[in-house]
């Protein structure tokens, strides 16, 4: 049975191969255009059907109202996200996320929140387990989002606020105690950034590492001595709103996977099908920047949940 809780301000709660590569882009109009990609079709269904690849939805630069529509109808049609972002400086700020067509535990789902709000959300779901969060918007003015499950995960925890100090001395103390990454966001401004991040107790002694706010070239460094490890992939991002990259790179295993960064809407788009037509969906999307200004890093693979 999923729960469908869902807030929206005024209205209140309803039921509701590898590699990664900076793709080069020049300025194009409407680049913050929304759009939607659902798979597989029946045009590339036998290459998707071969890799297992679950019935999914992916969307970008949808406003409120617009994935509070899709929240509805995917939710109801038995969708769950397995990615979600909001990014860009409110009351300009849009949503992307991929939801795939799969049976789960019950879950509740926020966006459009404030501070205050998002907190009432989490204390009223006792019993569940934040999966997915994402914040955009300066101090005082920041735009909640996220996801919760009863996974029965007990042992976790979700802090937000973090300065940049703060945020690397708890990625240290949270890794020396035993918890992992799993989930994260960098929100603020340019002159004070915040992050927040949800760790779960590290059971099974999975290697990870993380990097924050790193430039375009820097991350790609990053990322090409992190894959030069045996089976090491990038496995959760975060883009701020003037286009650096928080990240964690992890060692498990789900097929062939792709990743890319420095994406403007249509680059975005191209690579949705590219991928889409060699067998791979996209299992982590996230964008950053206001307007023209958005730019988008993904992942795709043959699976979302490691084998």
């Amino acid at each position: 049975m999923v729960n469908f809780n869902y807030l929206v301000p005024v209205l209140g709660w309803l039921l509701a191969t590898a590699s990664a590569s900076p793709t080069s882009s020049t300025a194009r109009a409407n680049t913050a255009a929304p759009f939607i990609i659902k798979g597989p079709s029946q045009s590339n269904r036998t290459a998707l059907a071969a890799n297992s690849i679950p019935v999914f939805t992916a969307y970008v630069n949808f406003n409120a109202t617009g994935h509070q529509f899709e929240f509805n109808e995917l939710s109801a049609a038995g969708y769950r996200m397995i990615s979600l972002s909001v990014y860009g400086q409110p009351p300009n700020h849009l949503y992307a996320a991929v939801w795939v067509q799969r049976s789960g535990p019950e879950y509740a789902a926020i966006a459009e929140a404030s501070g205050s709000q998002f907190q009432a959300f989490f204390d009223a779901h006792n019993g569940f387990a934040s999966t997915l969060i994402s914040v955009t918007g300066p101090p005082g003015g920041e735009i909640f989002a996220g996801v919760m499950e009863k996974n029965g995960v007990t042992n976790w925890f979700q802090q937000c606020g973090y300065t940049t100090a703060q945020y690397q001395s708890e990625l240290a103390n949270a890794a020396s105690t035993g918890y992992i990454l799993k989930s994260f966001t960098e929100y603020g401004t340019t002159s004070e950034r915040l992050y927040c991040g949800t760790w779960y107790h590290n059971d099974q002694n999975q290697p990870s590492t993380s990097f924050i706010d790193e430039s375009y070239d820097g991350y790609q460094q990053t990322f090409n001595s992190q894959v030069a490890n045996a089976g090491w992939r990038p496995g959760y991002l975060s883009v701020s709103e003037d286009h650096l990259i928080s990240s964690e790179f992890v060692n498990t295993n789900v097929g062939s996977w792709v990743a890319r960064h420095a994406m403007d809407t249509d680059d975005l788009l191209n690579e949705l099908n590219t991928q889409l037509a060699a067998g791979l969906y996209p299992i982590h999307l996230q964008g950053g920047g206001t307007g023209d200004n958005v730019n988008f890093a993904a992942l795709w693979a043959q699976q979302d949940i490691p084998f």
